[in-house]
């Protein structure tokens, strides 16, 4: 048989056989793993990088061309196999083919992904159209004309404040900045043993107990107003400097700013700082939400919530994706390095950073006003070496983006803070102080119509195994 197949000239029989080389190929796995069951995401080299590299794949060897949306129909061996024998059969042999075994009592959605566990009514994204909404307000109006400190009260309280009730949100975030002597000194002692996230999570924990006796709405706001100290304590300790101590009156991002820099930059910066957090805010059920949800699910305090959707946040496949794209960019260097980076990555079926989204298979609405920022950065600065590395970066993944895997919020989020001169170890920070705003509105929705979120494992190991004493155990 040839290298390249033509669907329309082989029998059923050699269309599954030269499917299951091309798996066996892709995947780097046997022939004999695969079976009509096989399916997206049930083995680690099926990730969604994986999917595309398949779908990529199947396009060459079979001379044909794979729909976007069909890529996310083609999931098993089964689904791949029926669409391709489609190519020479009936629109009522196609039907057929590509009906499913029922499994209604132990279908597997790994990942959970596109499963709905619940309402909400704190974020909504439309996949179809690449938008994001918080609390019905289209993101990119409120990135234009809102403040962070709008977003979230907007995102607690379920409507956006007029101008005494955002006085008052401000004057209270303010007020709760503060630190005991106590938390400084925590902060003092691990500043050179843990990382900036793990010390986030260690003070969210323990600042719990100080906090339990406020309203939840309060409580809330008190993280909100002591994450960017806690980030600026850390910070300045681990670079055996003073606590910063900021001027009063400064609005959320002016604060978080004045915390990591030690001072204010102009206003047409501290805008698009800002319009970053809110932009980082809030995004559905992503993984640190469930967790904060799940959390809050058991009856657990707003506090422990919070310090569990910090632990979620901090995973690469998480929120440390922000830091991938940061590495990348070092190990590029130069424009030059880009197309033999990013195809010995793909060779070695090692990820792109700043692509792919579990929700998104056209471009992150995100990721179009974080570039805009970008080079309005870059013009102020003169130095568009990075930006530049980033769209060679894109134009290397466009057989990728033309099959879903496309921009995400973090590919452009990483040049802003770093043309600002903030360092890289604090990147990941910065995002979870953005998006605890998001965190308590989840929190909130979940504990005012609570049920215990506990879905089920199905096993599949062996049962009914012998008890083997000790003494008789090889």
């Amino acid at each position: 048989m040839s290298r390249e197949a033509d669907a329309k000239q082989l029998g059923p029989q050699d269309i599954e056989k030269a499917i299951s080389r091309v798996i066996a190929e892709t995947f780097s796995i046997a022939v004999d793993q695969i079976n009509p069951e096989l399916s997206y995401q049930s083995i680690s080299q099926w990730d969604s990088m994986g999917h595309i590299n398949l779908m990529l794949a199947l396009e060459q060897n079979f001379k044909i061309k794979i729909d976007q949306n069909k890529v996310l129909d083609l999931i098993t061996i089964r689904d791949i196999v029926a669409f391709l024998i489609s190519n020479q059969r009936s629109d009522e042999d196609d039907e057929h083919l590509s009906k499913k075994p029922n499994k209604k009592d132990t279908s597997i959605c790994r990942g959970l992904n596109n499963v709905y566990f619940d309402e909400s009514r704190v974020a909504f994204i439309d996949t179809e159209n690449g938008k994001l909404f918080y609390r019905g307000y289209s993101i990119n109006d409120l990135v234009e004309y809102a403040t962070y400190e709008e977003i979230a009260y907007l995102l607690i309280y379920g409507g956006l404040p007029n101008k005494k009730n955002l006085a008052v949100f401000k004057e209270k975030i303010e007020s709760m900045r503060g630190l005991s002597a106590e938390m400084i000194a925590i902060i003092r002692v691990l500043a050179n043993k843990q990382t900036a996230t793990n010390v986030l999570r260690t003070l969210v924990s323990a600042l719990s107990e100080t906090v339990n006796e406020l309203s939840l709405e309060d409580q809330g706001i008190a993280y909100i107003a002591k994450i960017p100290t806690i980030i600026g304590a850390f910070f300045a300790f681990k670079k055996n400097r003073s606590l910063p101590v900021p001027p009063k009156g400064l609005s959320q991002a002016e604060y978080l700013l004045f915390m990591l820099l030690g001072r204010i930059p102009d206003s047409s910066i501290v805008r698009i700082f800002e319009q970053n957090m809110i932009l980082q805010a809030e995004h559905d059920s992503n993984a640190s939400t469930f967790s904060a949800r799940t959390t809050t699910s058991t009856e657990s305090e707003l506090g422990n919530a919070i310090t569990s959707a910090i632990a979620t946040f901090s995973g690469w496949l998480h929120g440390g994706a922000l830091l991938g794209v940061m590495e990348m960019l070092e190990e590029i260097q130069d424009i030059n390095n880009v197309k033999t980076y990013i195809q010995d990555r793909l060779s070695k079926k090692l990820p792109i950073f700043g692509f792919g989204h579990r929700v998104y298979r056209i471009e992150d609405p995100r990721a179009e006003p974080l570039k805009v920022n970008a080079k309005i950065l870059v013009e102020k600065q003169g130095n568009d070496k990075l930006l530049k590395i980033l769209e060679a970066v894109k134009e290397e993944m466009i057989p990728y983006i033309d099959h879903g895997i496309n921009i995400n919020v973090d590919f452009y989020a990483c040049i802003s803070y770093l043309l600002m001169e903030i360092q890289k170890e604090m990147l990941v920070p910065i995002f979870i102080a953005n998006r605890s705003s998001g965190w308590i509105a989840h929190i909130l929705e979940q504990k005012k119509n609570n049920i215990l979120i506990r879905p089920r494992l199905h096993y599949v190991g062996e049962k009914n195994k012998k008890f083997v004493s000790i003494d008789e155990r090889i």
